[in-house]
């Protein structure tokens, strides 16, 4: 994936998209690899999974990274201008833009393509537009289970006598 770097990088520049994003999104969807095809019935295929009706729709080669990167990134700028949120421009990625609209949000999904942006091309200095979404625990919160007994058990009772004896063994 790093031979995207400058590519992914000038392309996030000329849309005005946060740092990282389309290095976050293709890992996400494809474990960063240009031949990802999806299983099943599903058509999505390519770094960013693109099906085949918005490769149409979009007129691109999902098998392209630049041109799919730059789809992408068109139409999580499209999504952004239409809802104000990064958050919700990467969910419209995987749920579609009349999906975020009627309410649907993958929050596992959000929290992913966020970990990735977190360090993009294995380093760490991305920047995080919106505050994540997680738990905070303070260690002083974490409770260690109960230590559990354990009980010394030998076979038959510890007739070892017996037992060597069963074997035909002479060892007592």
């Amino acid at each position: 994936m790093k031979q995207y770097k400058d590519s992914f990088t000038q392309i996030e520049k000329e849309y005005g998209l946060p740092q990282g994003i389309l290095y976050a999104i293709a890992m996400k969807e494809s474990s960063g690899k240009v031949m990802a095809k999806a299983g099943g019935d599903s058509t999505a295929k390519g770094l960013f999974q693109i099906n085949n009706a918005t490769a149409k729709q979009w007129n691109v080669d999902p098998w392209n990274p630049e041109t799919a990167a730059r789809a992408t990134a068109a139409q999580l700028k499209r999504a952004f201008d239409k809802f104000g949120s990064w958050d919700k421009a990467i969910v419209a990625h995987k749920e579609g833009v009349t999906g975020v609209a009627n309410g649907r949000h993958d929050e596992d999904y959000l929290q992913k393509v966020r970990a990735f942006q977190n360090q993009p091309w294995g380093e760490n200095n991305s920047v995080v537009t919106e505050t994540p979404r997680f738990k905070v625990v303070k260690s002083s919160d974490i409770k260690p289970k109960p230590a559990v007994e354990q009980e010394t058990v030998s076979p038959l009772g510890g007739d070892w006598e017996n037992l060597a004896a069963g074997f035909g063994s002479g060892l007592f």
